[in-house]
């Protein structure tokens, strides 16, 4: 159930607004409509089934009463003529006098008559309404009339009943739909040239559009006037703000991305100096023997060449903007890059007496990036 009326409220939303505005319409008409005739149709049903019974149980007493004097000088001939007279009224099926129990006259098949005799009263069921009556005379109990007839004209006036109702919402829901067929246009027309231009101003970015102003002063010209237009005149406004704004923004990138090659430019230069001479001397304490030297040496020469590469990963930073990084790829051992990275933030924890400790597997294995990004 639950997905049935998802997939109606699916399908619900597809629609266009008029074919909405229909579907509604169309749905509150048949669901009020169709309400007030069930309603009439039943509340008829009820009260021609009630007449029925009513008239029923008038013939069964008319009937009872003039069969009486069959009963008092027994004659069973006279009682079953007193009943043939029933075949006047076509929806009485049967009829039957009972006395001390056994049938004492009858009409119609007398084998289908109820075999129980009830006390006085009128019994439905779905296909009978059964009225018992006891014939008396005086204080003395003769015997049972039984009347039993179908709902041949109940059945009629509910056929009747629902052809009625359904004649009246057929024609109902047509001129539903001719009115409004006729009158939708007042309320769809704006929407739709509304959605038409919004859908123009999605395509084509052009926010100075407006949509055309409705007459009068209602919901719906509020919505054009107050509402649409004057969002599209701030959005233009902002546009404008925002493209200015943005130009603003590229020619500083550039004044950037200048200033960053100019100073890059200047710091390598010493830079390059100082890892040259680092690996110089680093060369003559190595003749010497001189192993400690050649250690602060290594560190001077590493704390270069990554400062080096900072600088070089500031100019990555332009690059990246302008979509003209390139990456060096190749596989190199995780490890010595940690140590690597590890040596360069030591030697200014140790004039601090902080230590720097790095914990890792002998065998990390190898890595396929950028060694120097990484880094």
């Amino acid at each position: 159930m639950t997905a049935i009326v998802s997939r109606l409220r699916s399908r619900f939303s597809q629609l266009s607004i008029q074919r909405k505005l229909l579907a509604i319409v169309l749905a509150t008409t048949f669901v009020a409509l169709g309400l007030a005739v069930g309603l009439q149709t039943a509340f008829d049903y009820v009260a021609f089934r009630d007449r029925l019974s009513r008239d029923l149980t008038r013939l069964a007493e008319s009937t009872a009463l003039i069969s009486e004097a069959s009963l008092v000088f027994d004659d069973p001939a006279e009682a079953t003529g007193i009943l043939q007279t029933l075949r006047a009224q076509p929806q009485i099926v049967r009829a039957a006098i009972w006395r001390n129990g056994e049938l004492f006259a009858h009409y119609g098949d007398p084998t289908k008559t109820l075999e129980e005799v009830r006390p006085d009263g009128t019994y439905a069921d779905s296909d009978f309404l059964t009225v018992f009556r006891t014939i008396r005379r005086g204080d003395e109990v003769l015997g049972v009339l039984q009347v039993q007839s179908d709902w041949r004209d109940l059945s009629d006036r509910a056929r009747a009943s629902i052809l009625a109702a359904v004649v009246t919402l057929s024609i109902a829901l047509l001129v539903t739909v001719l009115l409004i067929s006729r009158l939708q246009g007042l309320i769809t027309r704006p929407i739709l040239s509304l959605a038409k231009v919004a859908n123009s101003v999605r395509k084509n970015r052009d926010y100075s559009v407006r949509a055309p102003r409705e007459v009068g002063d209602g919901e719906l010209a509020q919505l054009v006037d107050e509402g649409f237009n004057e969002m599209l005149a701030e959005i233009q406004l902002h546009d404008e703000e925002v493209t200015s704004a943005r130009k603003e923004a590229e020619q500083a990138n550039q004044r950037k991305s200048h200033f960053l090659a100019n100073m890059s430019h200047e710091l390598r230069t010493p830079l390059n100096a100082i890892v040259g001479y680092a690996e110089l001397l680093t060369e003559d304490a190595a003749k010497e023997g001189r192993d400690q030297v050649v250690t602060d040496l290594a560190r001077i020469h590493s704390g270069g060449t990554h400062l080096l590469a900072l600088i070089n990963d500031v100019l990555d930073l332009s690059k990246i903007e302008a979509g003209k990084l390139e990456l060096t790829l190749e596989s190199f051992k995780v490890l010595p890059l940690l140590k690597d990275v590890g040596s360069v933030p030591s030697p200014l924890l140790e004039n601090n007496r902080n230590e720097f400790t790095l914990r890792a597997g002998d065998d990390l294995g190898t890595i396929y990036a950028d060694a120097r990004h990484l880094r």
